[in-house]
C-alpha cells in the first residue's frame, strides 16, 4: 500500500467527505508526497529554529539579513546545512572546517560568533565563580575562593570512620 493511501485512509476514517473530496484529497497528499522525495536544491530552505525565517542553503554569500537571522539568543544557524547548534565550532569540526574558514567561506564578518548568547554569559558566570579572570596585582595571585555557603559542614567522610 503506498504512502498516499495510508494518508488518505487515515483521514478518511475519521472525517466525512464527499466522493469528489477524496479525489482531491488523494491528489494533494501524492503532490505533496512527491515533493518530499525531491532533492533540495542550492539555495532551498532547508530547516529553521522555533520562531525564525527558513534560512537558504547553498553556495552563495548570506545577506545582511541572512546573517543576523542566524544569530539566536539561545542557538546559532549554521549555513552548511540550515541547523540551529548551541556550539558552532563543534559542528564545523565534524565538518572538518576551522571557525576562519567558515567565515572565509561564507563571507561572514570577523567577529561572527561562534557560540550563542546565553552560552557565553553562562560560561564566563561559572569562570568568574570559581575564581577564574580575578587577579590581585598586589600581591600576584588569584584571590581566594570563598566557600560555597550551601555546602558548609555537609562535609563527606571518605574511608573508614574513625577509630573511637
Amino acid at each position: 500500500m503506498s504512502n498516499t493511501a495510508r494518508i488518505v485512509k487515515g483521514y478518511v476514517t475519521g472525517n466525512r467527505l464527499p466522493p469528489e473530496g477524496v479525489i482531491e484529497l488523494v491528489s494533494v497528499v501524492g503532490e505533496v508526497l512527491r515533493s518530499l522525495n525531491r532533492p533540495v536544491s542550492g539555495l532551498e530552505a532547508v530547516r529553521r529554529p522555533p520562531g525564525q525565517a527558513a534560512l537558504p542553503v547553498g553556495d552563495h554569500a548570506p545577506t545582511e539579513e541572512e546573517i543576523k537571522a542566524s544569530i539566536g539568543e539561545t542557538y546559532l544557524v549554521s549555513f552548511e546545512d540550515g541547523k540551529p547548534y548551541h556550539k558552532l565550532d563543534w559542528h564545523l569540526t565534524r565538518r572538518g572546517l576551522t571557525p576562519e574558514a567558515y567565515r572565509a567561506k561564507w563571507g561572514l564578518p570577523d567577529d561572527y560568533p561562534m557560540m550563542p548568547t546565553f552560552y557565553r554569559k553562562k560560561r564566563a558566570d561559572n569562570a568568574l565563580q570559581v575564581g577564574l579572570g580575578y587577579w590581585d596585582r598586589t600581591r600576584g595571585k588569584n584571590p581566594p575562593v570563598e566557600p560555597d555557603p550551601r555546602r558548609l559542614g555537609k562535609r563527606r567522610r571518605r574511608g573508614r570512620p574513625a577509630a573511637p
